[in-house]
C-alpha cells in the first residue's frame, strides 16, 4: 500500500494511492475514506 501526496500539498489537494494484486480492494476503500476525512 502506497500513500504518495502531490507537492506542494497545501496546493496540490492530491494524494496517489497504489496497492498490489494482493492488495485488497477494502483496504484501497479504508485508506481513500482516511484521506478525505483528512482534507
Amino acid at each position: 500500500m502506497l500513500g504518495q501526496p502531490f507537492n506542494p500539498p497545501q496546493l496540490v489537494p492530491l494524494v496517489e494511492l497504489a496497492g498490489r494484486e494482493a492488495t485488497a480492494a477494502w483496504v484501497l476503500d479504508e485508506v481513500e475514506r482516511f484521506h478525505t476525512r483528512l482534507g
